[in-house]
């Protein structure tokens, strides 16, 4: 077990820290060194409920694999929940595992309204256990970094590997390999190639709120092997981008379409991450500029 353990942290590692500043990068490796393997504990008898409300019949899973999401509720608990993509990465685990992995939700926010709301909105009707007290973090104490708060759990509730698999494809992708007993480290490293970025910045100026924005950067396959874009994620629904979904040959560039349309006047900085087969992925590209009336 501690071999699996091993090759998943230098997996993880592959995945998750070469998009880091250094120092970040480092306080992440120790982070993963320290919990991958860890034993996860969970409240006595936890409250499952559907929006918040109707009491659920569920209960932690005591053997198998489980992916446990943990909420804290610093910052903008509406913006964190991701509820449209969990809906789907659920649904995506049902079909690929037959139903046998299920998702076990913690939320801890200090406005329990706010997630209801948000619970009843999105329809999302899973069962999910409003941790009021905080009680899973103080068995626990999480790391504070939110892309560590999500775990592949074994049948022992020990960390199989950490990561958030709806915004991060490449953790997606990890988490049902492992499932399924497939992928090492050597097998990740022989499918990736290397790749350059047009630019990792777009200023649109200044210009009226409700005139759409567009533009392009292009990705360059610099590596021997195909370019493959896994997955494109924006921080919010007024960032749209659309791109060739077809392998590029090395030597060969993708262009990827950008586009900005505001809902409102604002100054805005937005991001979008473009995840592929790179051992820089995810590129970043931060989109900013001034809409006004």
């Amino acid at each position: 077990m501690m071999k699996t353990y091993s090759y998943t942290l230098a997996l993880l590692m592959l995945i998750l820290l070469p998009s880091c500043k250094q120092t970040q990068s480092e306080k992440l490796e120790k982070l993963l060194r320290e919990w991958t393997g860890k034993e996860i504990v969970f409240p006595n008898n936890p409250s499952f409920t559907i929006y918040g409300e109707q009491e659920a019949d569920f209960k932690i899973p005591t053997d198998g694999y489980k992916v446990v999401h943990y909420l804290d509720s610093i910052g903008c608990i509406s913006c964190k929940l991701n509820l449209e993509k969990w809906k789907e990465y659920i649904a995506y685990m049902d079909s690929a595992t037959n139903g046998t992995v299920p998702c076990v939700f913690f939320f801890h926010a200090k406005e329990k309204r706010e997630v209801k709301i948000s619970l009843k909105e999105d329809n999302f009707d899973y069962p999910v256990c409003m941790d009021t007290a905080n009680e899973f973090y103080q068995l626990n104490r999480f790391p504070m970094y939110p892309i560590l708060q999500t775990f592949l759990l074994d049948k022992d509730n020990r960390i199989v590997a950490m990561g958030d698999p709806v915004t991060n494809p490449k953790i997606k992708e990890l988490y049902l390999n492992l499932i399924n007993g497939k992928q090492s480290k050597q097998e990740l490293e022989a499918t990736q190639t290397t790749a350059e970025i047009s630019t990792s910045t777009i200023r649109f100026g200044s210009f009226h709120w409700e005139e759409k924005q567009d533009t392009v950067v292009t990705l360059r396959n610099t590596g021997k092997k195909l370019l493959v874009i896994h997955d494109i994620v924006t921080s919010c629904g007024c960032t749209v981008a659309d791109y060739d979904k077809r392998p590029v040959m090395p030597g060969k560039s993708v262009d990827v379409k950008i586009s900005f349309k505001a809902d409102h006047p604002e100054h805005f900085n937005k991001t979008v991450g473009i995840y592929c087969n790179t051992t820089e992925s995810p590129f970043v590209v931060k989109v900013m500029g001034q809409a006004k009336k």
